[in-house]
């Protein structure tokens, strides 16, 4: 037996509100279904990439990146599929080097161009920053869903290959993200090196780190 959870729609009652951030809030204002299917528009490849470029955007209008570079491909809508996504994410070398030439390639391809190193830095770890998160979300639905079907273990399989998850493997993604509830005392989160001026918006709080200390906006 087969049972389609629709899990995407979790999160429509206000049980998401601790996590989601004004990014996502625009997100959701620019689909045909605003203030639904919360989940499903925080972890499905149909809107990363649009999470990642407001995010861009934003950072861009406060002066956080781009500075002197025109960035205004990036303002249409959905310019920034989840496929440059990915691609940015496994832009790394065998050793394990992360290489930004990627990086470099999809803005030109998009139209900005002349793009310092800070800010393909700050454009890969974005992405790595929203990838993360649905990474975790994906793992606290599946926990959960394991723990309710009170079972050991489950076997998901194709044609290619069979992968086993484990409930207890699956719960570290829940204490992951559980500690995101916390706005009180966040913890460091900044990308190496910070671009200046040294502000950062921080996609996990929802709040920015302003010089030494955290402030919520």
């Amino acid at each position: 037996m087969i049972i389609n959870t629709e899990w995407g729609a979790y999160g429509d009652g206000g049980e998401l509100e601790f996590i989601r951030t004004r990014f996502d809030v625009l997100v959701d204002e620019g689909t045909v279904n605003p203030g639904k299917q919360l989940y499903e528009k925080m972890i499905s490849g149909m809107y990363m990439g649009e999470l990642v470029r407001v995010m861009l955007v934003y950072l861009a209008e406060h002066g956080l990146l781009f500075e002197n570079v025109s960035y205004g491909p990036l303002k249409a809508s959905h310019s920034f599929p989840t496929k440059y996504v990915s691609e940015i994410e496994g832009d790394i070398e065998p050793d394990g080097t992360r290489t930004y030439d990627k990086t470099h390639q999809i803005l030109e391809d998009i139209g900005i161009e002349d793009t310092a190193d800070h800010d393909l830095q700050t454009v890969a770890y974005v992405c790595s920053l929203v990838s993360r998160r649905a990474a975790e979300l994906c793992g606290a639905g599946i926990a959960t869903l394991l723990n309710r079907m009170q079972k050991p273990s489950v076997t998901a399989s194709d044609t290619v290959k069979r992968n086993r998850i484990s409930p207890e493997s699956a719960l570290v993604q829940i204490r992951s993200m559980t500690k995101y509830s916390s706005f009180s005392s966040p913890p460091a989160l900044t990308p190496t090196p910070l671009p200046p001026p040294a502000m950062w918006y921080d996609i996990h709080f929802g709040q920015y780190l302003d010089d030494w200390h955290y402030q919520e906006i």
